[in-house]
């Protein structure tokens, strides 16, 4: 009888440990959906106030609808624009990922170190860029009779300032310096700034229409800042 008491016990609390961990398991999948489905929403009142902890599940789990959404009808570029200082000239606007793709397609195969990089970029780009909309869509709510010039200035400050720079933005900028060196620019005599283009995709109708002329718009643009 005793034995037969023992083995009950066992089985009752093999039971209750074998629930827990289903219960934790369920609890965990439910959340990380829930949390996917707000960072993957569109601009809304509880992705806004949920804007602070974005960068951790980001770090995390980054991930995104473009399986599930129609094809893109924009190209986006970034370019670097360095100023000299002195002149307050433009000396030379790169795109930054012409060259690295360039290079990945000439060694297909051996490409692990330009892989990375586009990688490490697009992400950047990509994240700096949502950075903006949402910086973007809070200001409009928070200040609704305002200009989009100031608009434009607040994002700026945010982005241009030193105490504020987000690691994506850290990233570009590392870039930037990279780029300096390469071309002979001297960084204490030049400034950069970031620019951020979308560039119309011919609808399909007009793919070999020579005479098609893609729409080009700048998103957003950096003020000069040190590189």
């Amino acid at each position: 009888m005793t034995n037969i008491n023992k083995n009950t016990s066992r089985f009752d609390i093999n039971e209750y440990i074998i629930s827990l961990c289903k219960i934790f398991v369920f609890f965990i999948f439910i959340t990380y959906w829930i949390a996917t489905l707000i960072y993957c929403s569109p601009n809304n009142f509880i992705r806004i106030e949920l804007n602070k902890y974005e960068a951790v599940f980001e770090s995390m789990f980054y991930q995104k609808w473009t399986f599930f959404t129609p094809p893109p009808k924009v190209n986006e570029r970034v370019y670097f624009l360095f100023i000299d200082k002195t002149k307050n000239k433009q000396v030379i606007a790169c795109e930054i990922f012409h060259t690295i793709r360039k290079n990945k397609r000439k060694n297909p195969i051996f490409n692990t170190k330009y892989e990375a990089i586009d990688g490490m970029l697009t992400g950047s780009t990509y994240a700096l860029n949502n950075s903006v909309s949402d910086r973007l869509e809070i200001l409009r709510k928070t200040y609704p009779d305002s200009s989009k010039a100031y608009f434009q200035k607040e994002l700026n400050l945010l982005f241009t300032n030193e105490k504020y720079h987000s690691v994506h933005f850290k990233t570009l900028k590392n870039y930037a310096q990279e780029i300096a060196k390469k071309y002979n620019i001297n960084k204490n005599n030049y400034t950069f700034k970031i620019r951020m283009v979308t560039i119309e995709i011919p609808p399909f109708k007009d793919r070999f229409n020579k005479r098609f002329i893609p729409k080009k718009k700048i998103v957003f643009e950096t003020f000069p800042v040190s590189i």
